[in-house]
Protein backbone atom coordinates (compact mmCIF):
# COMPACT_ATOMS: atom_id res chain seq x y z
CA UNK A 1 0.00 0.00 0.00
CA UNK A 2 2.74 2.32 0.96
CA UNK A 3 5.86 3.73 -0.51
CA UNK A 4 8.44 1.19 -1.94
CA UNK A 5 11.60 3.58 -1.83
CA UNK A 6 13.03 5.98 0.59
CA UNK A 7 12.38 6.41 4.37
CA UNK A 8 10.15 6.78 6.88
CA UNK A 9 11.54 9.33 9.49
CA UNK A 10 9.70 9.07 13.50
CA UNK A 11 9.91 12.16 16.20
CA UNK A 12 8.37 10.67 18.92
CA UNK A 13 7.18 12.82 22.04
CA UNK A 14 9.65 11.96 25.24
CA UNK A 15 6.71 12.55 27.46
CA UNK A 16 3.83 11.51 26.41
CA UNK A 17 3.31 8.32 24.49
CA UNK A 18 1.03 9.96 21.89
CA UNK A 19 3.24 12.55 20.50
CA UNK A 20 4.64 11.50 16.75
CA UNK A 21 5.04 13.13 13.96
CA UNK A 22 6.01 10.68 10.83
CA UNK A 23 7.67 11.66 7.53
CA UNK A 24 8.30 9.96 4.25
CA UNK A 25 11.71 11.07 2.18
CA UNK A 26 13.34 9.59 -0.55
CA UNK A 27 16.85 10.89 1.08
CA UNK A 28 18.18 10.74 4.55
CA UNK A 29 20.76 13.37 5.84
CA UNK A 30 23.81 13.21 8.02
CA UNK A 31 23.01 12.42 11.73
CA UNK A 32 21.77 15.40 13.45
CA UNK A 33 23.36 16.56 16.79
CA UNK A 34 21.44 15.81 19.96
CA UNK A 35 20.21 19.11 21.17
CA UNK A 36 20.92 19.63 25.07
CA UNK A 37 18.96 18.41 27.62
CA UNK A 38 17.24 15.74 25.38
CA UNK A 39 18.19 11.83 25.91
CA UNK A 40 16.73 8.63 25.79
CA UNK A 41 14.58 7.37 29.26
CA UNK A 42 17.10 4.59 30.34
CA UNK A 43 15.61 1.45 32.33
CA UNK A 44 17.89 2.95 35.35
CA UNK A 45 19.24 5.68 35.75
CA UNK A 46 22.10 6.03 37.72
CA UNK A 47 24.34 5.63 34.42
CA UNK A 48 23.30 9.22 33.12
CA UNK A 49 24.18 10.99 36.95
CA UNK A 50 27.32 9.52 36.98
CA UNK A 51 28.33 9.63 33.36
CA UNK A 52 27.28 13.53 33.12
CA UNK A 53 29.27 13.86 36.31
CA UNK A 54 32.48 12.40 34.47
CA UNK A 55 32.76 13.76 31.08
CA UNK A 56 29.75 16.57 31.89
CA UNK A 57 27.75 15.75 29.19
CA UNK A 58 24.49 14.48 30.18
CA UNK A 59 23.05 13.07 26.90
CA UNK A 60 23.37 10.74 24.36
CA UNK A 61 21.96 9.15 21.34
CA UNK A 62 20.95 5.13 21.71
CA UNK A 63 23.93 2.94 20.69
CA UNK A 64 23.41 1.59 17.18
CA UNK A 65 22.79 -2.00 17.79
CA UNK A 66 22.90 -4.24 14.48
CA UNK A 67 19.65 -5.63 13.92
CA UNK A 68 18.42 -8.82 12.82
CA UNK A 69 15.51 -8.56 10.02
CA UNK A 70 13.53 -11.62 9.42
CA UNK A 71 9.30 -12.43 8.58
CA UNK A 72 7.29 -12.66 11.30
CA UNK A 73 5.87 -16.20 12.54
CA UNK A 74 3.89 -15.61 15.17
CA UNK A 75 2.16 -12.35 17.36
CA UNK A 76 3.12 -12.32 20.47
CA UNK A 77 1.09 -11.19 23.57
CA UNK A 78 3.83 -8.02 24.13
CA UNK A 79 6.98 -7.38 22.78
CA UNK A 80 8.87 -6.37 25.79
CA UNK A 81 10.42 -9.48 27.24
CA UNK A 82 9.35 -10.33 31.45
CA UNK A 83 12.99 -10.58 32.68
CA UNK A 84 14.05 -7.47 30.78
CA UNK A 85 17.39 -6.27 32.38
CA UNK A 86 17.73 -9.38 34.47
CA UNK A 87 21.02 -10.62 32.37
CA UNK A 88 22.16 -7.08 32.66
CA UNK A 89 22.14 -7.29 36.56
CA UNK A 90 22.94 -10.55 37.55
CA UNK A 91 26.40 -9.75 35.44
CA UNK A 92 26.50 -6.05 37.33
CA UNK A 93 25.69 -8.09 40.38
CA UNK A 94 29.32 -10.49 40.17
CA UNK A 95 31.19 -7.23 39.67
CA UNK A 96 34.83 -7.62 40.50
CA UNK A 97 37.71 -5.77 40.10
CA UNK A 98 39.90 -9.09 39.89
CA UNK A 99 38.64 -9.68 36.84
CA UNK A 100 39.92 -7.78 33.80
CA UNK A 101 35.65 -7.45 32.44
CA UNK A 102 35.24 -5.64 35.41
CA UNK A 103 38.07 -3.70 34.79
CA UNK A 104 38.06 0.31 33.07
CA UNK A 105 39.50 0.40 29.81
CA UNK A 106 39.84 4.02 29.15
CA UNK A 107 40.21 7.13 31.19
CA UNK A 108 36.34 8.06 31.08
CA UNK A 109 35.60 4.29 33.18
CA UNK A 110 38.58 4.95 35.26
CA UNK A 111 36.88 8.04 36.33
CA UNK A 112 33.41 6.45 36.61
CA UNK A 113 35.15 3.75 38.96
CA UNK A 114 36.35 6.21 41.29
CA UNK A 115 33.40 8.95 41.35
CA UNK A 116 31.16 5.33 41.67
CA UNK A 117 33.07 4.16 44.63
CA UNK A 118 33.24 7.19 46.31
CA UNK A 119 29.04 7.83 45.79
CA UNK A 120 28.83 4.12 47.19
CA UNK A 121 31.25 5.13 50.31
CA UNK A 122 29.10 8.20 51.10
CA UNK A 123 26.19 5.84 51.11
CA UNK A 124 27.47 3.83 53.76
CA UNK A 125 29.92 5.84 56.59
CA UNK A 126 28.23 7.14 59.76
CA UNK A 127 27.46 10.87 58.99
CA UNK A 128 29.57 12.77 62.27
CA UNK A 129 28.97 16.46 61.08
CA UNK A 130 29.82 17.61 64.38
CA UNK A 131 33.50 16.33 63.62
CA UNK A 132 34.89 18.33 60.14
CA UNK A 133 38.17 16.49 60.10
CA UNK A 134 40.13 13.51 61.86
CA UNK A 135 42.09 15.63 63.36
CA UNK A 136 38.79 16.81 65.40
CA UNK A 137 37.54 13.39 66.59
CA UNK A 138 38.05 12.09 69.52
CA UNK A 139 40.79 9.41 69.81
CA UNK A 140 38.54 6.91 70.73
CA UNK A 141 36.70 7.08 67.84
CA UNK A 142 38.04 4.82 65.06
CA UNK A 143 34.73 4.25 62.89
CA UNK A 144 34.66 7.83 62.31
CA UNK A 145 38.28 8.10 61.62
CA UNK A 146 38.76 5.00 59.24
CA UNK A 147 35.53 6.46 57.51
CA UNK A 148 37.46 9.76 57.11
CA UNK A 149 40.99 8.24 56.30
CA UNK A 150 39.11 6.33 53.59
CA UNK A 151 37.51 9.03 51.99
CA UNK A 152 39.96 11.58 51.86
CA UNK A 153 42.58 8.79 50.04
CA UNK A 154 39.78 8.20 47.43
CA UNK A 155 39.69 11.88 46.99
CA UNK A 156 43.22 11.95 46.29
CA UNK A 157 42.83 8.94 43.27
CA UNK A 158 40.06 10.93 42.06
CA UNK A 159 42.23 14.30 42.05
CA UNK A 160 44.78 12.26 40.40
CA UNK A 161 42.69 10.46 37.90
CA UNK A 162 41.16 13.79 36.69
CA UNK A 163 43.73 15.62 36.72
CA UNK A 164 45.23 13.60 33.68
CA UNK A 165 45.73 15.04 30.14
CA UNK A 166 43.69 13.79 28.43
CA UNK A 167 46.48 12.93 25.80
CA UNK A 168 47.67 10.56 27.79
CA UNK A 169 46.98 7.05 26.73
CA UNK A 170 45.30 4.63 29.61
CA UNK A 171 47.73 1.73 29.36
CA UNK A 172 47.84 -1.69 31.73
CA UNK A 173 50.57 0.22 34.28
CA UNK A 174 47.98 3.09 35.11
CA UNK A 175 45.21 1.01 35.66
CA UNK A 176 47.34 -1.34 37.66
CA UNK A 177 48.46 1.59 39.88
CA UNK A 178 44.57 2.82 39.96
CA UNK A 179 42.97 -1.01 41.00
CA UNK A 180 46.04 -1.75 43.21
CA UNK A 181 45.18 1.93 45.09
CA UNK A 182 41.19 1.91 45.30
CA UNK A 183 42.10 -2.14 46.88
CA UNK A 184 44.15 -0.74 49.74
CA UNK A 185 41.72 1.42 50.95
CA UNK A 186 40.06 0.11 54.44
CA UNK A 187 37.61 1.14 56.62
CA UNK A 188 35.28 -0.32 59.29
CA UNK A 189 31.58 0.28 58.07
CA UNK A 190 29.72 0.77 61.25
CA UNK A 191 30.14 -1.80 64.33
CA UNK A 192 31.18 -4.32 61.60
CA UNK A 193 35.21 -5.64 61.30
CA UNK A 194 36.99 -3.37 58.80
CA UNK A 195 36.42 -3.94 55.42
CA UNK A 196 38.17 -3.42 51.56
CA UNK A 197 35.78 -0.26 49.88
CA UNK A 198 35.54 -2.69 46.98
CA UNK A 199 34.43 -5.55 48.79
CA UNK A 200 32.22 -4.90 51.35
CA UNK A 201 29.86 -7.22 52.60
CA UNK A 202 26.40 -5.83 51.39
CA UNK A 203 24.47 -6.46 48.56
CA UNK A 204 24.40 -5.38 45.87
CA UNK A 205 28.30 -4.80 46.66
CA UNK A 206 30.08 -1.18 45.63
CA UNK A 207 31.32 -1.61 42.07
CA UNK A 208 27.59 -3.02 41.42
CA UNK A 209 25.61 0.22 42.53
CA UNK A 210 27.29 2.77 40.22
CA UNK A 211 30.63 2.06 38.52
CA UNK A 212 29.23 -1.28 37.20
CA UNK A 213 26.37 0.63 35.27
CA UNK A 214 28.42 3.03 33.64
CA UNK A 215 30.83 0.19 32.20
CA UNK A 216 28.04 -1.46 30.66
CA UNK A 217 26.45 1.73 29.66
CA UNK A 218 30.29 3.21 27.82
CA UNK A 219 30.94 -0.24 26.81
CA UNK A 220 28.48 -1.10 24.85
CA UNK A 221 28.70 2.61 23.13
CA UNK A 222 32.21 2.05 22.50
CA UNK A 223 31.59 -1.67 20.80
CA UNK A 224 29.03 -0.15 18.34
CA UNK A 225 30.88 2.72 17.08
CA UNK A 226 33.94 0.23 16.56
CA UNK A 227 35.68 1.92 19.51
CA UNK A 228 36.02 -1.22 21.44
CA UNK A 229 37.31 -4.42 20.12
CA UNK A 230 35.09 -7.37 20.30
CA UNK A 231 37.80 -9.73 21.98
CA UNK A 232 38.52 -6.86 24.66
CA UNK A 233 37.91 -8.01 27.96
CA UNK A 234 35.04 -5.87 28.72
CA UNK A 235 33.34 -6.67 25.47
CA UNK A 236 33.60 -10.42 26.04
CA UNK A 237 32.84 -10.52 29.98
CA UNK A 238 29.43 -8.29 28.66
CA UNK A 239 28.34 -9.89 25.24
CA UNK A 240 26.75 -13.03 26.59
CA UNK A 241 24.37 -10.63 28.42
CA UNK A 242 23.80 -8.47 25.85
CA UNK A 243 22.64 -12.20 23.67
CA UNK A 244 20.42 -12.40 26.20
CA UNK A 245 18.64 -8.87 26.41
CA UNK A 246 18.49 -9.11 22.29
CA UNK A 247 16.71 -13.04 22.86
CA UNK A 248 13.94 -11.35 24.77
CA UNK A 249 12.66 -8.74 22.71
CA UNK A 250 11.57 -7.42 19.35
CA UNK A 251 10.62 -4.83 17.06
CA UNK A 252 8.26 -4.91 14.57
CA UNK A 253 7.22 -3.19 10.98
CA UNK A 254 4.36 -3.79 9.13
CA UNK A 255 1.85 -6.17 9.88
CA UNK A 256 -1.10 -5.68 12.06
CA UNK A 257 -1.10 -4.17 15.79
CA UNK A 258 -0.41 -7.06 17.90
CA UNK A 259 -3.38 -8.35 20.52
CA UNK A 260 -1.53 -6.05 23.18
CA UNK A 261 -2.07 -2.81 20.96
CA UNK A 262 -5.30 -3.64 20.12
CA UNK A 263 -6.48 -3.63 23.42
CA UNK A 264 -4.90 -0.52 23.87
CA UNK A 265 -6.93 0.84 21.25
CA UNK A 266 -5.42 0.32 18.10
CA UNK A 267 -7.82 -0.74 15.54
CA UNK A 268 -7.27 -4.00 14.18
CA UNK A 269 -7.34 -3.08 10.53
CA UNK A 270 -4.74 -0.99 11.24
CA UNK A 271 -0.95 -0.89 9.55
CA UNK A 272 1.99 -1.14 11.84
CA UNK A 273 4.26 1.43 11.10
CA UNK A 274 6.73 0.55 13.80
CA UNK A 275 6.41 -1.29 17.03
CA UNK A 276 9.15 -1.04 20.19
CA UNK A 277 9.63 -2.85 23.11
CA UNK A 278 11.11 -1.30 26.27
CA UNK A 279 14.72 -2.58 26.03
CA UNK A 280 17.79 -2.51 28.57
CA UNK A 281 20.05 -3.27 25.95
CA UNK A 282 18.80 -0.23 23.73
CA UNK A 283 18.00 1.82 26.71
CA UNK A 284 14.82 3.28 26.72
CA UNK A 285 11.47 2.75 28.66
CA UNK A 286 8.41 3.13 27.22
CA UNK A 287 5.69 4.09 29.96
CA UNK A 288 5.46 1.76 32.99
CA UNK A 289 8.00 -1.07 31.13
CA UNK A 290 5.41 -1.23 28.12
CA UNK A 291 5.11 -1.44 23.92
CA UNK A 292 5.19 1.55 22.05
CA UNK A 293 3.57 1.63 18.80
CA UNK A 294 2.93 3.81 15.94
CA UNK A 295 -0.32 2.82 13.52
CA UNK A 296 -1.74 4.12 10.42
CA UNK A 297 -5.42 3.44 8.59
CA UNK A 298 -4.89 1.40 4.89
CA UNK A 299 -6.35 4.48 3.17
CA UNK A 300 -4.07 6.59 4.55
CA UNK A 301 -0.66 4.77 4.02
CA UNK A 302 -2.28 4.19 0.52
CA UNK A 303 -2.25 8.05 0.08
CA UNK A 304 0.87 8.53 1.89
CA UNK A 305 -0.79 10.48 4.51
CA UNK A 306 1.41 10.08 6.91
CA UNK A 307 0.37 12.82 9.45
CA UNK A 308 -2.92 10.94 9.93
CA UNK A 309 -0.51 8.30 11.96
CA UNK A 310 -0.79 8.21 15.42
CA UNK A 311 1.42 6.19 18.53
CA UNK A 312 0.43 4.79 21.65
CA UNK A 313 2.13 2.63 24.69
CA UNK A 314 0.15 -0.43 26.05
CA UNK A 315 -0.87 1.23 29.21
CA UNK A 316 -3.19 3.33 26.88
CA UNK A 317 -0.99 6.81 26.70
Amino acid sequence: LGPRSGWLIFFGHPDYATGVRVYHSEVIGEPRTIPPGVTYRYVHPKPFELRAAVTGAGTMLPPGWPLEIVPADREPETLTGDMIGEALYEWRRAADLADPAYQPYDWTTAKALCLGLRKALDMRVNPQDHFRSIKDAPPEDLTWRSQSRALETLDTLIDRTFDVPDETPFDDARRGRLIAGLQAITFIPGRKDTGALIALPDQPNALTEHYAQVLDLEARHAFTEGRLAPDAAVATGLTPAWQAEAAGEEGRIGGRPIWHFRECGASGDAICLLALPCSALVGWTFGDMSDWGVFISPEDLKARNFPAAYAMDTHGG
